[in-house]
């Protein structure tokens, strides 16, 4: 009794590996990538830094059953370390639309990011639910996008003009009893100004199903920008104001800009693979 139940078993296995070999060859994989069921993959991610935020697109090829490397699109926000939103104090007719807004702010700066990496897989990957664990590594391009930064002023009569930050009208320009708020995102966009630089990045890659079709994962991980020059986000040294004629200390530190960005960055991707 006991060799039919073995012989029973041999036969089974038998027939499914012979079923999964049919499975494989009418999916088109070649038989020198063994295990390699899809050949591309595309994600799209949501990533929050500590300094910023970004949208990505990931354009993947799956290499070895350990290995994808991968093109990448990027576009987000770096913010200054020391920047932070405050109210408006002012209260006149003419402020009818008082908004928050970065006090001692310069200029917005965009990141497009644009890069190749590869993703190494150290786990063992279940086909279906399993959890897949490795590291991913990327270097490339990035393109600054400087944007003046504007704000609501209350003029001599009492109205709102809209302004941005010159050595000319430092002392309103900082002055938090005449500010009514930000201008609003697309103002300025016409004087956006581009710096070259680079990028790298270094995480922890999760995945889960990491060969299903559909493409559920998490990075974590640092993250750096290098400009080559200084990013001019905040009015250097801008942190003493005057408001109701007493001094106040609004930014607490010194507001230097540099050329570097460094990030701890989160990224959640979904996607497909084919």
């Amino acid at each position: 009794m006991l060799y039919r139940f073995i012989l029973l078993g041999l036969l089974l296995s038998f027939g499914l590996s012979v079923n999964a070999q049919n499975d494989y060859n009418l999916k088109g994989a070649p038989q020198n990538k063994l295990g390699i069921v899809y050949d591309s993959e595309f994600s799209a991610s949501f990533n929050l830094h500590t300094n910023g935020y970004s949208f990505s697109i990931d354009k993947g090829q799956i290499k070895t059953y350990y290995k994808t490397r991968y093109y990448h699109f990027e576009v987000g926000e770096i913010r200054h370390p020391k920047e932070y939103k405050h109210r408006p104090t002012i209260s006149t007719a003419g402020a009818s639309q008082l908004r928050s807004f970065s006090y001692g702010k310069q200029n917005n700066l965009y990141a497009i990011r644009a890069g190749i990496g590869q993703k190494r897989y150290y786990t063992e990957k279940a086909s279906h639910n399993g959890l897949a664990i490795g590291i991913n590594y990327e270097l490339g391009f990035t393109l600054g996008v400087l944007k003046p930064y504007y704000l609501r002023m209350e003029n001599t009569e009492g109205n709102d003009v809209v302004e941005k930050f010159s050595e000319n009208n430092a002392s309103t320009f900082l002055n938090v009893d005449k500010i009514a708020g930000s201008a609003g995102l697309l103002t300025g966009f016409s004087e956006s100004k581009v710096v070259p630089g680079g990028h790298f990045k270094i995480g922890l890659h999760f995945d889960w199903g990491a060969f299903d079709e559909f493409l559920k994962a998490m990075e974590i991980g640092i993250m750096g920008d290098v400009f080559i020059k200084k990013m001019p986000i905040m009015v250097d040294d801008a942190h003493v104001v005057l408001n109701n004629n007493k001094t106040i200390d609004i930014l607490s530190a010194n507001v230097a800009n540099r050329p570097f960005f460094l990030n701890v960055y989160l990224s959640l991707q979904l996607g497909k693979r084919k």
